[in-house]
């Protein structure tokens, strides 16, 4: 049998080894910048060196979980993956119509349909988590989070990897890890907690940028990767925890001069079995200087927030 906590990384692991952490982003120039010591606290407000004013905004916690009742979403008779995603829509400001129309006014940089309001540089996230075991026995629990900018969300659904077998794996999360997790009987040990940090969710935006370019210009089909399919293996490399933007050839090509932000994220968890497991997540945003995207409670009350995307992007096919 398959082991998935291993293959699933191993199969799109790419042409790179590990790489050093290296984020490639654009500057925004209307809005202020200053330096971010990012911390992990319901409200922050600190001076760093500038005229700006930070604080964290943390949003309410969001739950998701899957039953031993639930339907797999995947079985080829070897593998069986189990899965259950929601999403998170950050409450962003929209443009007002003036900055709209200065915003038209702009070069609209590739990929993308228009010139993006939200940029990397505008808003740090950091999403915590809490996941629950609630089962006698151990699991292997997958922790998903994926992008969304206002272009679009991800999607990374599956990759045909054996043709002559007719076999699938799920293509990479923007953040995907796999831990195995104790059944109730250890106590404490059957809940674990951790974080897709600031510098994870910076990145996640980069690499959701750098797909959407592969999209729109794809790379040679004169590269072979076997029965794997050609995007797909450049965005799951892009995607994978190893692969730092500024620190990869094989799609440093292709990350955009202008990273679109982060407008909200899917989150989820995975078993291969039948399995009673609980996600508990908490999302932070840091509003930085007076004309931040990120509202103030007021300004949320009182003025329109972005639209979520409707589209969805993904190099996935699917069994």
């Amino acid at each position: 049998m398959r082991s998935p906590q291993l293959e699933s990384r191993a199969s799109f692991d790419g042409a790179d080894p590990a790489s050093p952490r290296g984020v490639g982003a654009a500057t925004r120039g209307p809005r202020p910048r200053c330096a971010l010591a990012a911390a992990f606290t319901a409200l922050v407000i600190s001076s760093l060196g500038c005229s700006d004013v930070e604080e964290t905004r943390t949003l309410a916690p969001r739950q998701v979980a899957i039953s031993r009742t639930d339907a797999p979403i995947y079985d080829d008779g070897e593998l069986t993956i189990f899965e259950s995603k929601i999403g998170i829509e950050f409450p962003l400001l929209a443009p007002t119509r003036e900055q709209r129309r200065a915003l038209n006014r702009l070069e609209t940089p590739a990929p993308y349909p228009s010139h993006p309001w939200i940029e990397n540089d505008d808003l740090e996230v950091q999403v915590s988590w809490v996941v629950t075991n609630l089962d006698p026995e151990s699991h292997v629990v997958g922790i998903l989070v994926d992008p969304w900018n206002e272009f679009g969300r991800y999607w990374p659904g599956f990759s045909l990897v054996d043709a002559d077998d007719g076999e699938y794996l799920p293509n990479l999360s923007g953040y995907d890890l796999l831990i195995e997790l104790p059944g109730t009987e250890a106590g404490t040990r059957s809940r674990r907690a951790g974080t897709a940090t600031y510098d994870d969710l910076r990145e996640m935006a980069v690499d959701l940028a750098t797909v959407m370019q592969l999209l729109e210009t794809p790379p040679s089909e004169g590269e072979s990767f076997g029965d794997a399919e050609l995007l797909a293996i450049y965005a799951n490399h892009a995607f994978h925890e190893h692969n730092r933007s500024g620190a990869s050839p094989l799609v440093d090509p292709y990350v955009p001069s202008v990273i679109a932000g982060l407008t909200g994220v899917d989150v989820g968890l995975r078993t291969f079995e039948p399995a009673n497991v609980a996600l508990e997540v908490v999302v932070e945003l840091v509003r930085r200087g007076a004309d931040s995207p990120v509202p103030t409670q007021d300004e949320e009350r009182e003025r329109p927030l972005l639209s979520p995307p409707t589209e969805y992007i993904t190099v996935g096919t699917g069994p």
